[in-house]
């Protein structure tokens, strides 16, 4: 996922700025052109075993249906509007710049700016930057293939007017949620093209982006740095690159965006991040204090209760996490991170039934989530650790899946699903190094089996 938003915001955004500074005779701050190797999903706040967690239009959001299978389309969206996604997302694989362009409608992309207000100048400026912006993105649309997915869950579905739509999406690839996507689309000669997308889990839009490199280049080139600066520093600190240090400049980068006047979806933007480096400098209420503004504003941002449902359980303040869980799932979906994180709370209550019924709810949407299933291991009463082998056995009795279930057990203190699992682990794994670091917790006198 940071990948991603790194390969957008820095190729796309910045490289937008770069393409428009020559109008104004004034230089763009250095683009980096690559950035170091960062992680797939945000580190949490708590001891984590591999969940995931992830804005949406202003109507209420259907509820989702658990019971549904895996990754199934939640909400009714046409046909011909559900075939323009799958051909975007053949485009999107191919990692063409033609084939993906050919999805996207570029004067509607244009049109947008001037609407939203992000760019502003005379007939001749602005026409000046739409063939930029033509000319630009005709090499960049390749930078969307990291957009792909091999499932979607089609979460909500808006009708703007007779020619314009909005799709909220989460995107999965062959393993787990990856990204959730929100996706403008135009009928434009009988053919649904895309003119606008926001990574919902960064809280930032296409538009937002190419409109503010535009009107920085024009009017505040300086101000690009701040951004770009932020931007950068975002990808290592997912990649738990940053020391303690370096989380402080990211967060004084940030008071810089939130002090100055940004568009407000750069404010979300930086808002976010901050409250993401607080969480990771131990300053859990000063992060929440931030996740409160961030959800006072017009725009919402489902990503935000995720990162409080782990400021909280770090706090110990479980019950409250759940709830925080939960509207997550009601934004965007009841999928397999969201009942790993409810479960991992309830196992910390106590409450073990509960626990047991959303492990299993999100065995049911990904049955391949070593997450839940050792959440379930942590869950089950002695007598019902068996029923963890069937999930086990479809996953070919996994050396790193079996040595998850006894880890999460033994943190839970729930012995009887690492027992479990420490004996598969001998079985099929007789020579792994597993077996002599599980030994002094598990291989007890009274443990049979």
């Amino acid at each position: 996922m940071n990948r991603l938003f790194q390969r957008l915001w820095i190729g796309i955004g910045l490289a937008c700025a770069t393409l428009v500074s020559p109008l104004f005779g004034q230089e763009s701050p250095p683009v980096q052109e690559s950035t170091p190797p960062v992680q797939e999903s945000t580190p949490p706040v708590q001891e984590s075993k591999g969940g995931e967690t992830t804005n949406s239009p202003e109507p209420t959001p259907p509820a989702l249906d658990p019971s549904k299978t895996k990754h199934s389309v939640d909400v009714s969206v046409p046909e011909d509007v559900r075939l323009a996604m799958e051909e975007l997302n053949n485009a999107l694989q191919s990692g063409s710049s033609r084939r993906i362009g050919r999805k996207f409608s570029v004067a509607a992309m244009f049109d947008v700016l001037v609407e939203r207000q992000l760019v502003s100048g005379s007939e001749a400026e602005l026409a000046e930057f739409r063939k930029l912006l033509e000319t630009g993105l005709r090499s960049q649309f390749r930078t969307f293939s990291d957009l792909a997915w091999v499932e979607a869950k089609w979460v909500r579905f808006e009708q703007l007017d007779e020619q314009r739509v909005v799709l909220l999406a989460r995107h999965y690839d062959s393993i787990e949620p990856t990204h959730t996507v929100r996706w403008w689309l135009k009928r434009e000669e009988e053919s649904w093209q895309i003119y606008d997308f926001e990574i919902v889990d960064f809280n930032l839009r296409v538009s937002t982006m190419l409109g503010t490199g535009f009107s920085f280049a024009k009017d505040r080139p300086a101000l690009l740095a701040a951004i770009q600066e932020l931007s950068i520093k975002v990808n290592s600190l997912a990649s738990g690159q940053l020391d303690e240090e370096d989380m402080e400049q990211l967060i004084e980068v940030a008071d810089e965006v939130l002090d100055d006047e940004y568009p407000e979806d750069i404010k979300r933007f930086g808002l976010l991040i901050r409250a993401m480096a607080l969480m990771q400098l131990d300053e859990l209420p000063e992060a929440l204090d931030d996740l409160k503004q961030l959800e006072k504003m017009p725009v919402e941002s489902p990503i935000l209760y995720g990162l409080r449902g782990d400021i909280l359980s770090a706090q110990e303040r479980f019950e409250a996490a759940i709830e925080s869980y939960k509207k997550l799932g009601d934004s965007l979906g009841y999928d397999v991170s969201v009942h790993e994180s409810i479960a991992d709370a309830y196992l910390a209550l106590g409450e073990w039934e509960k626990a047991e019924q959303q492990a299993r709810l999100g065995l049911q949407d990904w049955p391949e989530s070593t997450g839940c299933l050792a959440s379930l291991a942590a869950a089950l009463p002695p007598n019902k650790v068996a029923e963890l082998d069937p999930f086990l056995r479809e996953l070919d009795y996994d050396e790193e899946a079996l040595a998850t279930v006894i880890f999460w057990c033994i943190e839970a203190d729930r012995l009887a699903g690492a027992r479990f699992a420490y004996k598969l682990l001998k079985e099929h794994h007789q020579d792994s190094d597993l077996i002599e670091e599980f030994r002094e917790a598990l291989d007890t006198s009274d443990y049979r089996g």
